[in-house]
C-alpha cells in the first residue's frame, strides 16, 4: 500500500479538522440553519471539473441532537454562469426526509421543496407565479437529489451496510435547480465498497457506483459508472465519473492519483 508523505497527511488532516470553514462561510447558503444543540460537523469546498465547465460547491453539514443531520450547499458554475443553493435533511438512520432548493429556469427564480413521508414523496416547484405539485414513490432506500449538486450521492455511503459483500441498490428521485427537470421514477444506484485505504491517520473508503437514469423514448435508460471517496466518518473527499468528470475536495487533490478509479464494466 502506498504511503502519503507526512507533510501531505498532516495537511489533509488539518483540512478535515477545520472543515475549510473559511471557504464555506464565504458561500453560506440562505437555507443554512443552526438551531440550539446543533453542531457544525463538517464544511468544505468541492471543485467539479467536466468537459464543458468547472463548478464550485461550498457545503456545510450540521448534526442535530436526535442524530439526524442537514447539509446545505452553494453551487457556482464558472463557465455557464449560474448559482443555486440546496438543503438536504436526513433522520438518525440516514434516510432522506426533505430537501429544499433555490434555483432559476431560463432566468426565472425557482424554489423547490421535496417532502418524504414514506412510501411517497411530494415535489413542489414554484417558478415565478406558477406552482406545481407531483408525487413519487419513495421507500426506505430512496434518496432525494437536487442536481447539479454532488452532496446527495455522498449521503448514500452512510446507508451502505459495511459487512455486505453484495452490491446494494438505492432509489433516486429529485428536481434539478439549474434546468426545469424532475426525476420521479427510474433512477437507481447499485453500490459496492471496493476498498479501504489507510494513510497514517486518514482512512479512505472507495465506493463503486453504477447509476441508472431514465432516458427519453428514443434513447432509453442511461447508465453512468463512478467512484466515490469518503473518510471513515463519511465526509466527502472526491469522486470520478467514467468519461472524465471528477470532483475533489480542497486539500485532497492527491486522492485520485493515489487511488485510481476502478470500473467493473
Amino acid at each position: 500500500m502506498q504511503k502519503l508523505s507526512a507533510i501531505g497527511v498532516s495537511t489533509a488532516l488539518a483540512f478535515l479538522a477545520t472543515g475549510t470553514a473559511a471557504y464555506a462561510e464565504q458561500e453560506r447558503s440562505a437555507l443554512f440553519k443552526l438551531n440550539k444543540d446543533d453542531v457544525l460537523e463538517d464544511s468544505g469546498v468541492i471543485t467539479v471539473f467536466s468537459k464543458s465547465s468547472t463548478r464550485i460547491e461550498a457545503f456545510e453539514t450540521v448534526r442535530h441532537r436526535d442524530g439526524g443531520w442537514t447539509t446545505t450547499s452553494v453551487i457556482t458554475d464558472l463557465d455557464r454562469p449560474y448559482r443555486v443553493e440546496g438543503r438536504w435533511s436526513y433522520d438518525s438512520e440516514g434516510r432522506s426526509t426533505e430537501a429544499h432548493g433555490l434555483g432559476a429556469y431560463d432566468g426565472t427564480p425557482a424554489r423547490v421543496a421535496i417532502t418524504v413521508v414514506r412510501p411517497t414523496a411530494t415535489v413542489q416547484v414554484d417558478v415565478g407565479d406558477e406552482t406545481r405539485v407531483v408525487t413519487a414513490s419513495c421507500g426506505r432506500t430512496c434518496f432525494v437529489d437536487l442536481s447539479p449538486s454532488v452532496m446527495a450521492m455522498f449521503s448514500i455511503t452512510r446507508q451502505f451496510e459495511a459487512n455486505s459483500t453484495e452490491a446494494q441498490s438505492f432509489q433516486w428521485i429529485g428536481q434539478a435547480l439549474h434546468v426545469d427537470r424532475t426525476l420521479l421514477e427510474g433512477g437507481s444506484s447499485d453500490v459496492n465498497l471496493h476498498s479501504i485505504h489507510q494513510l497514517d491517520k486518514l482512512e479512505v473508503l472507495q465506493f463503486v457506483f453504477r447509476e441508472t437514469l431514465p432516458g427519453d423514448e428514443d434513447a432509453g435508460a442511461m447508465q453512468a459508472s463512478f467512484n466515490l471517496y469518503v473518510d471513515s466518518d463519511h465526509r466527502p473527499l472526491a469522486f470520478v465519473i467514467r468519461g472524465g468528470t471528477r470532483g475533489v475536495r480542497a486539500g485532497y487533490d492527491f486522492i485520485l492519483e493515489m487511488f485510481p478509479p476502478f470500473f467493473d464494466d
